[in-house]
This record gives C-alpha cells, sequence and structure tokens, in this order.
C-alpha cells in the first residue's frame, strides 16, 4: 500500500503565517531576553563581561571592566521606592540608582545589550546582578519561529489528512 499524498495547505494558512512571522520573532526574542540574569552572593565570581559605571573625569560617565582603576561613577540616593536615573545618550549608557545604595547600569553597543547590578562598598564594586542580551539570542528566536512553524505545518497537514479520509 502506498503512502497517502501529502495535503497542499491551503493559500490562506501561508498568508496567516507570513503576517505571523514578524510578531512571533518578536515575541520569541522578548521572552529570551526576559530570561533570567545571573545573581551573586558575597564573594562569587561575576561573568568576565560584567561592567560597572566609572567617571570619565569630564561629568560623565562610561562603562569600564570589574578590574578597572577609576573611580565609580554616583548618583544622590534614590529618595523614594522609585529609582532615580541618569542618562548619557552618546555612550548608551543609564545609570540608576536605588534606596537600598544599589546601582543599575544599562549600557548597550552593537547588537547587545547589558544590564549590571552593584553596590558600593567603601569605595570599592561588589556585584549583585548580570544579564546580557545579543543578537545570537534575536538568531536563536528565528530558528525558533521555524521550529514552531514546522510543528504546526505537520499538525495541519494530519488534520487535513484525517479529514479527507472521513
Amino acid at each position: 500500500m502506498s503512502p497517502a499524498p501529502r495535503p497542499n495547505l491551503p493559500l490562506w494558512w501561508r498568508l496567516l503565517q507570513f503576517v505571523l512571522f514578524f510578531p512571533l520573532l518578536w515575541a520569541i526574542a522578548h521572552s529570551l531576553s526576559e530570561l533570567p540574569g545571573e545573581h551573586y552572593a558575597a564573594g562569587d565570581a561575576p561573568h568576565q563581561s560584567f561592567r560597572f559605571a566609572t567617571s570619565d573625569g569630564q561629568g560623565g560617565c562610561r562603562a569600564e571592566p570589574l578590574g578597572a582603576k577609576s573611580e565609580p561613577c554616583t548618583l544622590p540616593p534614590a529618595p523614594s521606592a522609585n529609582p532615580l536615573c541618569r542618562d548619557w545618550p552618546e555612550r548608551e549608557l543609564r545609570l540608576c540608582t536605588f534606596a537600598d545604595g544599589v546601582y543599575q547600569m544599562d549600557v548597550s553597543g552593537g547588537g547587545w545589550t547589558m544590564t549590571t547590578r552593584y553596590r558600593l562598598e567603601n569605595g570599592r564594586v561588589v556585584p549583585l546582578y548580570f544579564k546580557l542580551f545579543t543578537f545570537l539570542h534575536a538568531g536563536a528566536a528565528f530558528v525558533l519561529v521555524f521550529a514552531v512553524y514546522a510543528v504546526a505545518d505537520f499538525l495541519f497537514r494530519r488534520r487535513l489528512r484525517r479529514a479527507s479520509e472521513a
């Protein structure tokens, strides 16, 4: 007995896939960007890409690796639970301070975004949190969209085949 012919998918199905491609890609990439980062306890070794905001000597801040000998950038403590933030758009850097003395730095570059949280103790940076989102996460989302489409096509063809046999 020869296998049943593979049913052709209707045009509306292909158009639906085309229309949903970018929203699905965005949703998966956004989901990947929301994966939890690395939380550090006292004495933990941070990720090699961990950065903190240092003073550039001209009233601005820049991101430096953890071992940098530069003076950390500081902001006045936040007066409430809402963070107090300052932006440096030319460097794509945002530094926020929270009421408990924790700093959060968001910095982005060519195809990546990094979030670090740290506390200053005696002028020394104590890492608390690190998260990195790169273009590779978006590439993984692109591959996952095609995997979702392959599964959806398989299930839809199976349903069409069963409907034609009945």
